[in-house]
């Protein structure tokens, strides 16, 4: 089965979703890291030479390019679920989990990395608790939309695995 980690930018999503391939024995994927290596590019670069339409279009194409792979664990960007069928691709191909995270720890989370990040690295600390405030609301339904919903802020891969597992379950 393949896991699909969910959530805003900073909400820990790589770094859970690298855990939780360890702990279940499966690959470890990154679409970010997909659409760089098959563009050569860094998501930066491809946002200022390509804009942010083409990296939707990108990120979709990779993202189902994984149909294939039967077992992983997959961190997506922060908007890929939100960006036409996407997140619905995914729930119909594996497990959705939503690192549901509040605004202020996200601002923690992203200040400190704000310079990697094309979407905020132009924006004062002001302007980016409001983007994030702001952004947040409007992703959350889509978030929402996830099999499985789990607290960043407090959680542990374990946490995670025993969601998954208690969910199968119940299907």
């Amino acid at each position: 089965m393949k896991i699909f980690l969910t959530g805003f930018p900073g909400s820990g999503k790589t770094y859970f979703a690298k855990k939780l391939a360890v702990k279940m024995k499966v690959p470890f994927i990154d679409v970010d890291a997909l659409i760089e290596e098959s563009t050569r590019k860094t998501i930066s670069e491809i946002f200022y030479q390509k804009g942010e339409e083409y990296f939707r279009k990108k990120e979709a194409k990779v993202l189902r390019g994984l149909l294939k792979i039967k077992k992983a664990v997959v961190a997506t960007g922060g908007g890929l679920p939100c960006f036409g069928d996407n997140l619905d691709w995914m729930n119909e191909n594996g497990r959705t989990v939503y690192l549901e995270a509040s605004a202020a720890f996200l601002f923690h989370r992203l200040h400190a990395e704000k310079k990697s990040r094309p979407l905020i690295n132009h924006l004062t600390d002001v302007e980016l608790m409001i983007y994030i405030t702001e952004t947040l609301a409007s992703r959350r339904k889509y978030y929402s939309e996830s099999h499985i919903k789990v607290n960043a802020e407090t959680t542990t891969a374990g946490k995670i695995l025993a969601s998954i597992k208690k969910k199968k379950l119940k299907k």
